[in-house]
């Protein structure tokens, strides 16, 4: 067994130091956590009924507590903050680079607007996952990205869930589908 050293700095002027026990069921439960894959490319600036995509994603996913979170354009970057849009959509190396965070217990959840750089390659390498993966598709239905979002969660037996952004209400019962597909609610 070895201890993992977690800092706690919710009081500014107090900071404690907690000694947690490391084990086999520890790391299993780490490993578990939901992974949320956020898509933060160039196109996510795109209005879909007068809102950005961007601050659509931003919306539904500010709510989830325990949840890995990780940004995607060109890059790949575990966050706790969604950046502005920038570059391109690199999809396959996204799920490339999840791999070591992937176990057969994972429930990952894409939000995209499904217009990845290399769609095939992308295909592929979510397959090899060996996972479901779970998609939220943000943008206008029947479109090619909703089409490849859908293809994506077929191919890995995943679940979707299409946001076309309607009202106040729309957003808490996006909000609410991807809670589900995260835990299983």
């Amino acid at each position: 067994m070895k201890n993992i050293i977690i800092q706690n700095t919710n009081k500014p002027a107090i900071r404690r130091t907690k000694v947690v026990k490391y084990n086999k069921e520890t790391q299993l439960e780490m490993d578990a956590r939901p992974i949320l894959l956020l898509d933060v490319s160039g196109s996510m600036v795109q209005m879909v009924n007068n809102k950005r995509k961007i601050d659509i994603l931003r919306e539904i996913v500010t709510n989830f507590i325990g949840v890995r979170m990780f940004v995607f354009s060109t890059h790949i970057n575990e966050t706790k903050y969604i950046p502005e849009p920038q570059e391109s959509t690199d999809l396959y190396n996204a799920f490339k680079y999840l791999k070591q965070f992937i176990n057969k217990d994972t429930n990952l959840v894409l939000v995209s607007d499904g217009q990845p750089n290399d769609p095939e390659s992308a295909l592929n390498e979510a397959k090899s996952l060996g996972i479901p993966v779970n998609v939220v598709y943000i943008g206008n239905m029947g479109s090619s990205g909703e089409q490849f979002m859908k293809l994506l969660a077929k191919l890995t037996n995943g679940k979707e869930i299409t946001a076309e952004v309607l009202n106040m209400t729309f957003q808490q019962q996006l909000t609410e589908g991807i809670q589900g597909l995260l835990y299983g609610t």
